[in-house]
């Protein structure tokens, strides 16, 4: 007479492994989660044209509030019921933008009192500002898209950490809708 055959091994055997594929599915999609915090970033030209005649000497003047100066508006909004923090510099935050768009880039400037603290951000504020651009001068005149990432400082990057409220703090990149302006001479 033959034993009988164990079939509780196989068994045992695909219910641990299905038990640590469920585990790493339910891990991978907390991380993805928690790295896509729901802030929106909107952009839109002050006015729809760029002109190498006017806008292109505030970049020889470098002074944010020049009157010369082609600027953006941007809002970064928090769309969820869950409130975030986002790190951003006092003064100089144009170091937390970019484009896409190789031809267009943040004029910057300098400040001699420049902090970086912490804002909470849900669903009743917004954090929002304008940021002067400049277009690269070897730039054919014509129609030009572009969009912004917005980078918030992380908490440990603040000046005063220790005074920042943990919790949720938003980390990564952040792209703003595409925008359109004309390029001319």
């Amino acid at each position: 007479m033959k034993p009988e055959k164990n079939r509780t091994g196989p068994k045992l055997l695909i219910t641990i492994c299905v038990f640590f594929l469920l585990g790493g599915v339910i891990w991978i999609v907390a991380e993805i989660a928690n790295a896509n915090v729901p802030l929106k970033v909107e952009i839109s030209p002050v006015e729809n044209t760029y002109s190498f005649a006017r806008h292109g000497r505030a970049q020889e003047s470098m002074d944010t509030y020049d009157t010369n100066a082609f600027l953006v508006r941007f809002r970064v909004s928090n769309p969820s019921s869950t409130p975030y923090r986002i790190g951003i510099w006092s003064c100089t935050y144009f170091f937390q933008w970019g484009t896409d768009n190789t031809n267009v880039y943040i004029l910057g400037w300098g400040s001699h009192k420049n902090v970086v603290g912490g804002m909470t951000l849900d669903s009743t504020n917004v954090y929002s500002r304008e940021l002067p651009i400049i277009v690269r001068t070897n730039t054919k005149p014509g129609q030009m898209s572009f969009r912004m990432c917005f980078t918030p400082v992380k908490r440990e990057d603040c000046d005063f950490p220790d005074r920042e409220p943990e919790g949720n703090w938003a980390e990564g990149q952040y792209w703003s809708n595409e925008i359109t302006i004309t390029v001319v001479p």
